[in-house]
Parts: C-alpha cells; sequence; structure tokens
C-alpha cells in the first residue's frame, strides 16, 4: 500500500523515511544528518576519562588510587566500599563521601570523630545509627542530626532525650518524634504543643504531666497556669485559652469551661493556646450555667 503522506507531501510515518512511492521521480528521503552525527560523533576524550576516573569499578580495580577514590566519593559514596583501609581513614576523602551522602559514615573508620559525624548528620539525620556509641550522647551531633530528620532522636542516648531544647528541635522538624522523648518532656505543654502544631498523629504519644499544675482564671476570662513549684507572689502565670471564660472544670485530659454566655465548652489540654477555639455549646440553648463541676462522668 503506499504510504500515507503528511501535509506538504512528506511520509507521516517513520518507517517511511527513505522509501521511494513507485511513479515518484523525486530522490528517496533520508534519516536527518544532526541525527545521524548525533550517533556518529564520538565523545570527547577528556569527558570520557572524567566520567570513567569517577565510577566506582574504577575504585574497585585501583582501591589504592587516593585521587581516583576521592573524585569517586564525590559522586557516590559507595566508592568507600572498595577503598583500602588507610583511605577509609582519610579525612578529606570521608569528608567529601559523608557531605555526598551521610549513609558513608557505615563505610568509614572515622565514627568516633565528632566533624565528620556532624558533616554526615547534617547531610542525612538518620545516619547517627551509624556513628559511634559515644555521639549519640553529645548534644551537638544529635541537635544537627534531628533538624535534618526529627526521628533521629531515636538513636539519642537517654540525657539527650530528656534535653528540652534538642526535643523541641526534633518535634518542630518532625511531631511523631515526641515518641522518643523522655517521659517528662512527653508531658511538657511546650513541647508537646510544637509536636501537634507539627503533626496531629503525635496526640498518640502524649502523657499526662506528671509535675502538679495550678489554672485559673485572669481579669480577662481567659484560662493561666503555672507549675505548681512555682507558684507565688514571684510566679508568671500563663496564657492558654481565649477568653469569655467565667469557670471551669478539668476531667482527665479534658477542660469543661463556662463562658460569659453561660454555655458549656470544651478542649483538650494539650491542644490549648491562645489561638485555639473551644468547642461547643455542649449544652441545650435554652440552658444558662454559671458554675461546673465533673462527678461520676456527668455534670453537676
Amino acid at each position: 500500500a503506499p504510504a500515507r503522506l503528511a501535509p506538504g507531501g512528506a511520509p507521516c510515518h517513520r518507517r517511511c523515511l527513505g522509501r521511494q512511492r513507485p511513479g515518484d521521480d523525486a530522490a528517496p528521503l533520508r534519516r536527518p544528518a544532526a541525527r545521524a552525527r548525533r550517533q556518529t560523533a564520538p565523545r570527547p576524550r577528556h569527558l570520557r576519562a572524567e566520567a570513567l576516573a569517577m565510577s566506582v569499578d574504577d575504585v574497585r580495580l585501583q582501591p589504592g588510587n587516593r585521587d581516583l577514590v576521592l573524585k569517586a566519593a564525590a559522586r557516590d559514596p559507595l566508592a568507600l566500599l572498595h577503598a583500602v583501609p588507610e583511605l577509609k581513614c582519610d579525612r578529606e576523602i570521608v569528608d567529601t563521601a559523608v557531605r555526598c551522602h551521610g549513609d558513608a559514615l557505615l563505610l568509614c573508620d572515622l565514627k568516633q570523630d565528632k566533624q565528620i559525624v556532624l558533616a554526615a548528620v547534617s547531610a542525612r539525620g538518620d545516619s547517627l545509627r551509624y556513628a559511634d556509641p559515644s555521639m549519640a550522647a553529645d548534644r551537638d551531633v544529635v541537635l544537627a542530626a534531628v533538624r535534618n530528620d526529627g526521628m533521629a532522636l531515636r538513636y539519642a542516648s537517654d540525657d539527650v532525650k530528656d534535653d528540652e531544647d534538642v526535643v523541641m528541635a526534633a518535634v518542630r522538624q518532625a511531631g511523631r518524634a515526641l515518641r522518643h522523648a523522655s517521659h517528662r518532656l512527653r508531658g511538657t505543654l511546650g513541647v508537646v504543643m510544637a509536636s501537634l502544631d507539627q503533626d496531629n498523629a503525635a496526640y498518640a504519644y502524649v502523657v499526662s504531666e506528671e509535675r502538679e499544675t495550678v489554672y485559673g482564671l485572669d481579669l480577662e476570662c481567659r484560662v493561666v497556669y503555672q507549675p505548681f513549684n512555682c507558684f507565688g507572689p514571684k510566679g508568671q502565670w500563663r496564657v492558654m485559652s481565649k477568653g469569655y471564660m467565667k469557670s471551669f472544670t478539668i476531667e482527665g485530659p479534658t477542660m469543661y469551661a463556662v463562658g460569659t454566655d453561660e454555655k458549656i465548652y470544651k478542649q483538650l489540654l494539650v491542644q490549648m493556646n491562645e489561638e485555639s477555639d473551644w468547642k461547643g455549646p455542649l449544652n441545650n440553648i435554652a440552658d444558662k450555667i454559671s458554675w461546673i463541676a465533673i462527678a461520676g462522668g456527668g455534670f453537676v
């Protein structure tokens, strides 16, 4: 069958190129010269040599060639896998590899070097697991790791997991990192709120506050609080709700309050802040309530 023609009389299918239809006196079409040149033109020798020098396969063949290993490590951290032991301790090579990919820390022999570990965890926080165990107790190293990946908090020592600044940095990066914080900080309001702002799923890891807390109402009808051990003339009240509340009671993790409109509202303690909204009203619109308390699971 004759070839289908595109507008202008040219064959419209790639397989028609170079064919001549019966009765057609025109010269047969040929492959475009540019395409032929692309297929036949040799790659410049210096580019081929550079790509070859930086391949992991070459490191396998020349594991003691420092320059070759250094170039290869800048592109592929697996180059360290085939390097001789002396080069796995070379600071320049290792630093180049871990900056390329933090997991290269697994393949080197400088796992106790703080600067190398800092470079690795800054590139990939999860690589903290490959560092020497002593690094898990180093506050600076763990802080750099959790800023890159909050879940790296799981590899920190117990003392660092109880450091509020480190844990705060972790939950701001990944809310669910709250799971790996100390029991004390998992019940600290500031840390809990930061984790919930980042990921609501962090609520599953919240624990009740172990220390006693004093709650009250200020003159603007806002709920305020302060730790019991700081309670006194010099203690500072912190605002934890919007206004228009005139009484409240607490049952478990929930605060129930009566608003100035004499309706009942509620909020979870761990989610309360100056911007959060109360849920409600919970009671009949016709009811008017002045004070509220919880007893036996019901309102009194």
